[in-house]
């Protein structure tokens, strides 16, 4: 017989109060003189179609076919793709205007102006380099000439590396005979310019940037500026929207948003729920570990640009928490099984734990492969859904393979009541 430790419980006291401390500043806004902190979950972006958000209207400048309108929309959503706005809806209205759709985290400080900014810079203008700050120049458009954009840290040192075509190549040779200096425009605004005097390879140019922000916000604007068609910057409208889930509501979260927050409440409450009827103390040692759950989801949610709150990511979570209170019933449903046998309730912990653990191992390897591999190759929603199930899977090995077995072998050191505490049975015994 194990020695029972009325001390072991301690253990799970002390990682408790550790989880609740990482909730606090995980979880709730805090302000330190000037700063406001708004929580990691302030950090996670909110589609437009389940919480209201921003619009913008161009109008096209000049003449542009339907082919020149559709890759500049697939540019514009795969662009605004890559700063986080995952669930963009780009459109054109009567091939003379395009519209574009954001939605924005509105608990995040300065959400606002960051998208607004973001949609602003669709319209920067034409992208060029210039023979001269002058009427009369030779000019490299990125639109007919610029092949690719990258940007690279290397040594601590930030580059932009802007790639020729060959046409763009030709062009930019013709520019550096024309001027030692480059002057680099977006449309009528001269952004910055440098010497190409020492220049002996014309397909490409890689510039120094001052830091890795401010690389990233020059890429963006000359990708943008790179479009096959021009958007008139000066007619720009934009505006706040409602949610389109919003089902009559003017602003803010949306009804389907609610219903489905609502949901996942009421799910979990359940789980708690169930496991406190079927299994007792099982219940209140899953919590902390459901809590560390979440704050680790959090922080990969806000980590990731990629991944926005919209109604397939929250479904997503909603079968996330089935699969983690599953597994959890599954758990302790093998324990159930082994006691009812006749067995202690230390060898009954031990037999359940091993048969449980290969099924819990494989559907979770099998969950993480198929659903990383959709994240990966994936854009969009889909993507943002396939993350979450991704990262249930490793948090069902976590809490059901590893922390949910310690805590319950944890406190069974202090256990002197055999199934009592988990409310198993032996043969013809009751739980009453």
């Amino acid at each position: 017989m194990k020695s029972k430790k009325p001390t072991s419980s301690l253990l799970i006291a002390i990682f408790t109060v550790i989880i609740s401390i990482c909730a606090i500043f995980t979880f709730v806004p805090m302000k330190f003189g000037t700063t406001t902190y708004t929580g990691v979950w302030g950090n996670i972006g909110i589609s437009s179609s389940v919480y209201g958000g921003l619009y913008a209207e161009y109008d096209i400048v000049g003449d542009a076919n339907s082919s020149q309108v559709v890759n500049s929309m697939e540019k514009i959503k795969s662009l605004l793709g890559e700063q986080g706005y995952q669930s963009t809806n780009v459109f054109a209205v009567d091939n003379s205007k395009v519209r574009v759709e954001i939605g924005y985290p509105k608990t995040v400080t300065n959400s606002f102006s960051a998208a607004y900014s973001a949609l602003s810079s669709i319209a920067v203008g034409s992208f060029e380099f210039r023979s001269s700050s002058g009427d009369d120049y030779v000019a490299v458009v990125g639109s007919k000439h610029v092949k690719e954009i990258n940007v690279a840290d290397y040594n601590g040192t930030t580059y932009l590396t802007i790639e020729f075509n060959d046409a763009g190549e030709e062009q930019f040779k013709s520019l550096c005979a024309a001027s030692t200096t480059v002057y680099v425009y977006m449309g009528d605004n001269l952004q910055t310019s440098f010497s190409v005097s020492n220049l002996s390879n014309y397909s490409q140019i890689q510039l120094s940037v001052a830091d890795y922000a401010s690389a990233k916000d020059f890429y963006y604007k000359a990708m943008y500026g790179s479009l096959e068609i021009q958007l008139n910057g000066d007619t720009m409208e934009i505006n706040t929207m409602s949610a389109p889930l919003g089902l009559g509501s003017n602003e803010g979260a949306s009804v389907v948003l609610i219903e489905l927050l609502v949901l996942i409440a009421l799910l979990i409450v359940a789980g708690f729920v169930y496991m406190a009827v079927k299994f007792g103390i099982a219940s209140l040692l899953l919590m902390p570990i459901m809590m560390l759950n979440a704050i680790i989801s959090c922080w990969i949610f806000a980590g990731i640009s990629m991944f926005e709150i919209n109604v397939p990511s929250l479904i997503s979570i909603i079968l996330s928490l089935s699969i983690v209170f599953g597994g959890s019933i599954c758990y302790m449903s093998r324990i159930a099984e082994e006691y009812k046998q006749g067995k202690t309730i230390d060898a009954s912990i031990e037999a359940g734990t091993k048969k449980a653990k290969p099924a819990l191992l494989v559907t979770s390897a099998v969950m993480i492969a198929l659903f990383a591999v959709l994240a990966i190759i994936t854009k969009g929603e889909l993507a943002s859904a396939s993350l979450v199930l991704t990262i249930a899977g490793a948090l069902n090995i976590l809490t059901n393979v590893l922390l949910l077995p310690w805590f319950v072998n944890i406190y069974n050191r202090t256990n002197k009541e055999q199934g009592k505490p988990f409310r198993f049975v032996q043969g013809g015994e009751n739980n009453d």
